[in-house]
């Protein structure tokens, strides 16, 4: 729990669907690194959102796949994200993703239509849980088989391995001294 992942937002735009008529239950998972928790339960009580709103704690990775399945949609409203592990790992389990923009990983989730995408602020985030909360459980199963069918596509050894591969020769392509690397072998497992 910090600042930089836009969980006020998150907390702002469920305000804004209970004034919809629309009731969204929220768990925020995590330890509070960045001192963030009492502003957001204060953001939480000014909006009479207790009853929707709770507080987890930190997730047993153990228990990570087993809590996540027990979900409808992982909301990541990050204003920046280098990557976003997280959103891999809901996506692994068939948990359909909604990102903000400012999550490097919302062109995949666009491309591969496995979640949604907003701008980083209430109202845009509001829309877009509005939009999901009114597909159809077609549409909704559809972007969890494309979130699982994505990971072990996108994500598998080989693919990052390769990535690692060409990433690792174009940085070395103007150092005369590096060597460039030929077929590594390497084993990835995805934690």
């Amino acid at each position: 729990i910090n600042r930089k992942k836009g969980l006020d937002i998150l907390i702002k735009a469920i305000a804004l669907l209970n004034t919809y008529g629309i009731k969204f239950t929220l768990d925020i998972y995590g330890e509070d690194d960045d001192n963030f928790k009492p502003e957001l339960k204060k953001l939480i009580e000014k909006h009479k959102l207790k009853s929707q709103i709770k507080f987890k704690g930190k997730l047993d990775p153990l228990q990570r796949d087993a809590t996540l399945q027990k979900y409808a949609l992982l909301v990541l409203p990050s204003h920046q994200e280098n990557f976003g592990l997280v959103v891999v790992e809901s996506l692994a389990n068939g948990v359909p993703v909604l990102i903000s923009n400012k999550v490097n990983l919302f062109p995949i989730v666009l491309k591969h239509r496995c979640g949604l995408v907003f701008d980083t602020n209430e109202q845009n985030l509001a829309d877009r849980l509005n939009h999901y909360y009114n597909l159809t459980l077609a549409e909704k199963k559809c972007m969890s088989a494309n979130g699982v069918k994505v990971v072990k596509e996108e994500f598998k050894s080989s693919v990052i391995a390769k990535a690692y591969e060409q990433l690792y020769n174009n940085v070395t392509k103007n150092n005369r001294r590096s060597k460039p690397l030929k077929n590594i072998r390497t084993k990835v497992e995805m934690s």
